[in-house]
């Protein structure tokens, strides 16, 4: 696996940004670019559908995200004030 690889979208009503990583690794996300003041963070593990709530962050800039295990996750965060369920549910 490259080190170096992430995938990353963000929905264009700026409510949700997602980013895939094979392996272990530190995401840093612009929070500014989610819609709300707060949002809340969650990684998702592809591989048997559960997710782990990471926590709620004020969107005024950069926040590293580091993966739980060696393995492929995704992290999902969300504008908070849109009250989204955790992602695969």
């Amino acid at each position: 696996n490259d080190a170096t690889y992430a995938a990353a979208a963000r929905t264009s009503d700026g409510k949700t940004i997602i980013a895939y990583t094979p392996n272990s690794r530190t995401l840093t996300v612009d929070l500014r670019k989610i819609s709300g003041t707060t949002a809340v963070a969650w990684w998702f593990n592809p591989r048997d559908g559960s997710s782990q709530r990471i926590g709620t962050f004020a969107t005024t800039g950069l926040q590293n995200f580091t993966t739980p295990t060696n393995a492929n996750w995704v992290l999902v965060v969300d504008d908070e004030a849109a009250n989204f369920q955790a992602p695969g549910q």
